[in-house]
């Protein structure tokens, strides 16, 4: 029986520098104080994967946020939007009975 370890040195040099590429970076650096420094770093922003890169395009598109706004207004207004909808105003009474009870509770 071989008692060495089954292991490719490149695939692991490789995993080593691709979890390096994503580990979080600031972009801006931090004093002792807490307060940011006005001056970015030169660290590698890094996107979290397709919906960050969506989420930056709907902040800094005007065009295609409005797209995207037109596209939640007419989900809105077909069936299985209105029926979402209804569900997530269900849930959100339902949030806000529980914490009408316990104020109730907490103050008799």
């Amino acid at each position: 029986m071989n008692s060495q370890p089954n292991f490719n040195p490149r695939a692991v040099r490789e995993g080593v520098q691709i979890r390096k590429e994503l580990e979080e970076n600031p972009t801006v650096d931090f004093t002792a104080s807490g307060a940011s420094s006005p001056e970015p770093s030169n660290a590698k922003t890094r996107m979290a994967g397709p919906g960050g890169a969506f989420a930056q395009k709907l902040m800094t598109e005007p065009d295609f946020a409005n797209q995207v706004a037109g596209w939640r207004n007419m989900y809105n207004q077909s069936p299985q939007g209105i029926e979402f909808n209804a569900a997530m105003m269900q849930q959100q009474q339902q949030k806000l009975d529980l914490q009408q009870q316990q104020q109730n509770m907490g103050a008799a």
